[in-house]
């Protein structure tokens, strides 16, 4: 994952987290979930076999170790 895609999955995380100010409806934060969690994977992945393990350790129910 390039550093450009990065910058493009976080302007769309940001959009979301402020979409609706403070008051964000379910299915805006159900895809602002979704975003980061599979932000914070393809970054674990591009980080190397150590960061994978430690995210799927930190977060078990969002991940797992196949």
């Amino acid at each position: 994952m390039t550093k450009q895609e990065i910058f493009e999955q976080l302007k769309g995380i940001q959009t979301l987290a402020w979409k609706q100010d403070d008051w964000m409806e379910q299915e805006s934060l159900f895809d602002l979930q979704e975003r980061v969690a599979n932000l914070t994977l393809a970054v674990a992945q591009d980080i190397g076999n150590t960061a994978l393990k430690d995210l799927c350790k930190t977060f078990p129910y969002l991940y797992s170790v196949r």
